[in-house]
């Protein structure tokens, strides 16, 4: 009589039961992943993989599957799904402190750009708060800036914005000279009015002359300085 043997054992496939990878391009990524097979007879079996090992995966799910064949023509076939996931933020570039300076008393309006790259997206959208364009108030503003993906990834970053007021007032309308007749030993009496003029950021800014309008002034010339201070400090004569 005969004895056949025969082999129509299937091999034994082992595949990830997922596989999670981060983009690194608008592309997606290259994908490399593990995978095993065994069999009754054969010591070596083949095994083929739609994408296979390497491949680049694109954005979202992909499915792969495995077929291991033995030398007697049994195959298995195994299945399993390769997620490439967009986990990184968005980075915000060009944030320098800015500096301007006060046109008004409300302080100035001020504009800067702030750009952000992604890995994946081309174009992100940028918003901050407050927005560019808008016044600013004089003394210290922080703007704070968040870039988001298409994703839904989200990065902040803050910066700056400075307004000045390095402007001196503007005396307008100073005294002219003039020449007053002595009424004593002491000299005369003089009065005159007090320069006015304009500031750019403080209503609120007084002149004032080293004599006083109203004081006696002896024989003789005498100079009078009149200058303007505005709340910031500037001076001008």
């Amino acid at each position: 009589f005969r004895v056949t043997v025969r082999d129509t054992t299937t091999p034994q496939l082992t595949v990830p039961a997922q596989v999670l990878a981060e983009a690194t391009g608008p592309s997606g990524t290259i994908v490399n992943y593990s995978f095993s097979a065994v069999d009754l007879v054969d010591s070596a079996v083949a095994v083929i993989c739609s994408p296979a090992l390497g491949d680049l995966f694109g954005l979202g799910t992909t499915r792969v599957t495995c077929t291991a064949t033995d030398d007697a023509g049994n195959s298995a076939q195994a299945s399993f799904d390769v997620i490439v996931r967009d986990t990184t933020p968005p980075r915000l570039t060009n944030l320098p402190n800015v500096f301007a300076e006060a046109t008004s008393p409300q302080g100035a309006a001020v504009n800067f750009a702030v750009a952000a790259t992604d890995i994946v997206d081309a174009a992100v959208a940028v918003v901050c708060s407050p927005a560019a364009g808008g016044i600013f108030v004089l003394g210290r503003t922080e703007v704070t800036c968040t870039a988001t993906d298409d994703a839904g990834n989200e990065t902040q970053a803050s910066f700056d914005v400075v307004v000045r007021d390095t402007t001196p007032p503007m005396l307008q309308d100073v005294p002219t000279d003039r020449t007053v007749e002595a009424n004593s030993d002491a000299g005369a009496v003089v009065t005159f009015l007090l320069p006015g003029g304009d500031d750019i950021a403080d209503p609120n800014w007084v002149p004032a002359c080293n004599t006083p309008s109203g004081s006696t002034f002896p024989v003789g010339t005498t100079i009078v300085t009149c200058t303007g201070t505005d709340a910031s400090g500037n001076t001008s004569f």
